[in-house]
Order: C-alpha cells, then sequence, then structure tokens
C-alpha cells in the first residue's frame, strides 16, 4: 500500500480485516473499490490510495486496502467539503460544481427478539418490557 503521510494516519484493524472503532464509534456505510486522492496538493498522498473498501462511521472515514491488511483514516472533524465523483467516461475533467452531499442510508435496526407486538381490542400494543 502507498502513502505514509502524516495527515493521514495508519488506522487498527482486527485479524479479520476490520477496523478497530474509537469508544462510541458505530459503522454506517460501507463503499467498495473507492480511490483516494489529493486533486489540490497530489504530493500529500502520493501515490494516490486505489480500489480499498471505505468505511464511513461516525467518527472517521476509513480506506481499508484488504490486499495489504492496512487501513487509513481521517476524521470527519477534518472534511470541509465533499466532491462527487468524476465521469468515468472522463476522469481528468473538473469535478462538477459542488452540492449538498447525498443522504447515507444507515443501516435499520432489528428488534429484539421475543419482543413482538400483539393486538389488543383492534390496536398495536407493546408487550411489557419491550422500550
Amino acid at each position: 500500500m502507498a502513502s505514509s503521510s502524516p495527515w493521514l494516519p495508519s488506522a487498527a484493524l482486527t485479524d479479520a480485516g476490520r477496523p478497530v472503532f474509537l469508544p462510541g464509534e458505530v459503522e454506517r456505510h460501507l463503499v467498495p473499490s473507492v480511490d483516494l486522492e489529493a486533486e489540490e496538493n497530489p504530493s500529500l498522498l502520493h501515490p494516490p490510495l486505489r480500489a480499498g473498501l471505505l468505511a464511513l462511521t461516525s467518527h472517521r472515514l476509513i480506506w481499508i486496502h484488504e490486499p495489504s491488511s492496512s487501513a487509513r483514516a481521517l476524521p470527519l472533524s477534518s472534511i470541509v467539503h465533499a466532491f462527487p465523483p468524476r465521469s468515468p467516461s472522463d476522469p481528468s475533467s473538473p469535478p462538477p460544481p459542488p452540492h449538498p452531499p447525498p443522504n447515507i442510508p444507515l443501516r435499520r435496526l432489528r428488534r429484539p427478539q421475543g419482543r413482538r407486538r400483539r393486538e389488543i381490542g383492534g390496536d398495536h400494543r407493546r408487550d411489557e418490557g419491550e422500550g
């Protein structure tokens, strides 16, 4: 894997290749085949990070290079603006004008087993102990 830039520090991975989360950190979304490059100053990230798995968490962006079992992390607080991806037909084209970031879907939480709604008198009520 490429860069040892101090502005993009290493992130710890488990033996299974999953990121080690910070206290209170939650994984929100995974995106495969992500390239990271520093457009304004390419020397910051040379060579660019290619075809990694990007984990978006509540605290960081974590770029994982699966073949080498290594990762880099970027705190969300350091991100000023995110640009949409470039057109695959013309990778040298300038990025389109900025727009609001897309909504990122969160995983649905399942109700713990054994806590089901039961119907009483035509309306739904919660079983005792259900939150």
